[in-house]
């Protein structure tokens, strides 16, 4: 049950962590692209206007002409007093700029942007603007410049996160440091914000994960009282079946009639004892009870113990397995689970077939794999053959006295020693069962 909520909790956690990883990426790329949009205006504002951003009264004209379907039309100056043809300006010409792009500037716009120009001729710098910014003096400029001059890059960022764009005769600079600073504070916080409301969360998924179980820890609880209320009841009566027809053997003879009956009671007496050591297994193991032991050796002396038996059912056991390999474990559960998977192979394999068991180890796990040939399987995973119960072909489990829980027992092994086991068929008329364990 813990296995299971904590499955919960992890499915739950995953599915908010894609969610708030989703919302965060998309949020800050989507500021990211405003950021970058609303730089690439400006820019462009101050290159179009030959390296200096219009004049306050200027903007005014074109920023009320956004309400005019035409658009505004004004008479670009200037950017500084000298001689135009030397720094490429546009003075006296009449341009025609379209409202839309004014929608984000307004009168202030001029004083709150912190930008210089250096103007070049035939790759060569004439003269610098540095009347709107106080944080680069004459030297760091130029040095800034030249260096877009010699990579030849005519947009992107340099310095302390000043944005450039260059033409022909003006290379722009722009301070996007405190929009930067913004989108990087954002960035922060909404991870910062993400992270503590999945803790958060985490947080309280485990506690009502306490309550929302809470029905199902019952009901499997009254499930494991059943199983072991009923094992218990079983015993009694069956014990006494068995010692009445042990009496009438004696009274009248052995018959057909009183060998079905031990039989079906040998049945019952192994279904019973595998119930309890289901029971049993999922509870907790008292301290003490694992210790280091070797897995080659056990399986090694297991398969030995079922050679003559396969024999006696036709078959053979064909046993590959890597010398000393330890593991922490039960060895009382590890057997009893060596033993099932080889009872569970010679009942049910083919006659006169080879029934392969291997042993190996990779790294810190060791694999234990048992193959026989077999029929009326389905191609593919066969991992419904572990649920309790179940049995594939009723009428070839009742001649081979299986009661469709062995499989079962094997399973809840594997997992109580933190392994893992699969069931596999490559053409339907064969079985791999494979145990993975930690060493």
């Amino acid at each position: 049950m813990n296995h299971l909520r904590r499955r919960f909790v992890l499915a739950a956690m995953l599915s908010l962590f894609a969610v708030l990883a989703a919302i965060v990426i998309g949020l800050n790329l989507l500021n990211y692209r405003d950021l970058m949009a609303s730089t690439d205006k400006t820019i462009s504002m101050i290159v179009d206007n030959g390296g200096t951003f219009p004049k306050p009264n200027e903007l005014n004209n074109l920023i009320r002409g956004v309400a005019s379907p035409g658009g505004a039309s004004i008479e670009m100056p200037p950017p500084m007093s000298g001689d135009s043809d030397e720094r490429g300006s546009r003075g006296g010409e009449a341009r025609e700029f379209s409202p839309e792009r004014f929608k984000e500037f307004s009168a202030e716009t001029p004083y709150e942007t912190r930008y210089f120009s250096v103007y070049i001729k035939d790759g060569q710098i004439t003269e610098l603007h540095m009347d709107n910014i106080a944080t680069v003096t004459e030297e760091e400029a130029r040095a800034y410049a030249e260096e877009i001059l010699e990579d030849e890059d005519e947009d992107g960022f340099i310095g302390d996160g000043y944005a450039y764009r260059m033409t022909d005769s003006v290379i722009v600079f722009l301070n996007c440091e405190k929009r930067l600073d913004t989108f990087f504070s954002t960035l922060w916080i909404s991870v910062i914000v993400s992270v503590a409301g999945l803790l958060v969360v985490l947080l309280l998924v485990v506690v009502s994960s306490k309550i929302v179980f809470r029905p199902v820890e019952e009901s499997e609880r009254k499930q494991k009282q059943f199983l072991t209320d009923a094992s218990h009841e079983l015993k009694t009566p069956l014990a006494i079946i068995e010692a009445n027809t042990e009496v009438m053997e004696l009274e009248n003879g052995e018959s057909k009639w009183t060998n079905s009956t031990k039989h079906q009671i040998k049945r019952l007496s192994g279904l019973v004892e595998q119930m309890v050591a289901l029971t049993r297994l999922d509870e907790r193991e008292p301290d003490g009870s694992a210790a280091m032991i070797n897995l080659s050796h056990i399986v090694t002396d297991m398969v030995d113990t079922y050679q003559a038996p396969a024999e006696v059912a036709g078959k053979d056991i064909k046993l590959t397995v890597a010398t000393d390999i330890k593991l922490h474990g039960n060895e009382k559960n590890i057997r009893q689970l060596i033993g099932i998977l080889l009872d569970n192979a010679v009942k049910y394999a083919v006659v006169d077939t080879t029934i392969e068991v291997t042993l190996t180890a990779k790294g810190r796990r060791a694999t234990l794999a048992f193959f026989n040939q077999a029929e009326g399987l389905a191609k593919g995973d066969n991992d419904v053959l572990f649920e309790r119960f179940y049995r594939a072909d009723s009428s070839r489990n009742s001649e081979t006295g299986g009661t469709g829980i062995g499989l079962s027992v094997a399973k809840s092994i594997v997992e109580k020693s933190k392994g893992k086991i699969t069931a596999y068929s490559e053409d339907g008329n064969s079985l791999r069962i494979t145990v993975g364990l930690p060493i």
